[in-house]
């Protein structure tokens, strides 16, 4: 961590390190009460390491904590652990069985690779399934019917597995939930609310799905797999499987210029673009109207066309009735638009800003990180530069950076977080992810005081 980082972080919480993890005379991990995070590779490959019992205090198990420790047999992890990191576990291979607390808000597909597990591993209340064993030879399961989540890389490489049965009042499909797994078909049932993307990357042998649930439930590039055998059982419009096989309906054209007139400062302009960010999608429509009536400059049908498909993944009907007229109308085409529809890439904020996002500063370029699986978009603009950098030689970018919702809104109790490089948004981990989780709090409270007209 930088000095830099150091001076605006403050006190930094109790972190054992490889240098103070022992174990004792039984082969029990020492951890002192009060540690709140176990460092990356901490106790990797020690040969003594028999039973880790987590002390409560312990909110993050750091990248390779445990890897490694072949003689590993007993593992209890504490109630209110909220992150494993990646390859927390790889290579302990006496490691049978595993519960993870409820707690756990941020689990690493890799967290339990290459273990050997008999069974497969749940939270401790069963509705989360987060690793099944991928050495395991049965080419059926059924998931129980309790379970209403699959985890980041649940069934992470199971090669074996052809057919996974998923059951109803299943509600989410996490990122890379069945990469690399062999299965040939799947159905996902009408209880799904959410198949989030890359579930079923790299997925070569997958040549049927049936979607029982609405498709607007399935994020893009779910099914990015580059299939070419890939069908889909119910009769899909060209643009929604390229959608679900992650590429964008929308295309973006770097050569699309705004017209200089300011029509974005104009009363009736705000007042639509205001309307949109509450997740309206008739206001989506009516502000994709207002939008062509404007002018008959490209960069005007182009912001309605986003705004038009935004409202269809909101569920408007006149919208999905445009999406479906536009792609009658032009086969086998993209349609037209000033950005992407995940609201991912590079985009300068005067573009931002005429397509009706308000948040944005006209004079600023910034990075959009795409929607999360918690609605939330991470957004980054460079501020300053400072040198020399942590190796001594040149000089290091800075960023404000800040959490927004789904509409590109900031959110009550949220904070920008100023002048940070993106080496420090790593070293201070807890600082952003506790930016994120107000983010993410602050939007389920939203969502509790009304009913939600989105997705």
């Amino acid at each position: 961590m930088s000095e830099h980082g150091n001076q605006r972080c403050g006190a930094v919480p109790p972190v054992l390190s490889s240098r103070e993890a022992m174990v004792d005379e039984r082969g029990t991990a020492v951890i002192p009460e009060g540690t709140r995070e176990i460092f990356d590779m901490a106790f990797q490959g020690n040969p003594q390491l028999v039973r880790v019992v987590l002390p409560d205090s312990v909110r993050k198990v750091g990248s390779r904590a445990f890897a490694g420790c072949e003689n590993l047999r007993e593992v209890h992890l504490n109630d209110g652990l909220e992150i494993l990191e990646g390859n927390a576990f790889n290579g302990c291979t006496c490691l049978e069985e595993l519960v993870l607390p409820d707690s756990l808000r941020q689990v690493h597909a890799y967290a339990l690779y290459h273990t050997s597990f008999r069974a497969p591993v749940y939270n401790r209340s069963g509705t989360i399934l987060y690793h099944y064993p991928e050495q395991a030879p049965v080419t059926f399961f059924a998931v129980p019917q309790r379970v209403k989540r699959l985890a980041h890389g649940a069934f992470l490489e199971c090669a074996a597995l052809k057919e996974v049965h998923l059951p109803e009042g299943l509600e989410v499909i996490e990122r890379k939930a069945f990469v690399n797994t062999a299965i040939r078909s799947i159905t996902i049932p009408a209880s799904v609310k959410a198949v989030e993307g890359l579930a079923f990357w790299n997925c070569r042998n997958l040549e049927q799905v049936e979607l029982l649930c609405d498709s607007r439930a399935v994020d893009t590039g779910a099914f990015n797999q580059r299939n070419h055998k890939l069908q889909f059982q119910q009769p899909l419009l060209f643009l929604e499987e390229l959608r679900l096989q992650g590429t964008d309906p929308l295309d973006v054209s770097e050569r699309l210029k705004i017209p200089e007139n300011g029509f974005w400062w104009q009363e009736a302009f705000i007042s639509h673009a205001m309307q949109c960010a509450q997740g309206d999608p008739g206001a989506m429509m009516e502000f994709a109207a207002y939008l062509e009536s404007l002018g008959t400059h490209e960069f005007f049908s182009c912001a309605a066309n986003f705004w038009r498909y935004r409202a269809n993944l909101y569920g408007d009907p006149a919208a999905i009735q445009w999406m479906r007229q536009w792609a009658s109308e032009h086969p086998k085409q993209q349609i037209p638009s000033v950005i992407r529809s995940t609201l991912k890439g590079n985009a300068d904020g005067l573009t931002l800003r005429a397509l009706g996002f308000l948040f944005f500063d006209p004079c600023r370029k910034y990075h959009l990180h795409g929607l999360d699986r918690t609605n939330i978009v991470q957004v980054c603009s460079w501020c300053d530069e400072e040198g020399p950098d942590e190796d001594g030689f040149g000089r290091e970018e800075l960023y404000d950076w800040w959490y927004l919702d789904e509409h590109l809104n900031q959110l009550p109790g949220v904070e920008m977080l100023h002048s940070y490089s993106y080496s420090e948004t790593r070293t201070l981990f807890d600082r952003f992810a506790a930016q994120h989780a107000a983010a993410a709090r602050a939007v389920r409270e939203r969502r509790q005081r009304k009913t939600p007209t989105g997705r």
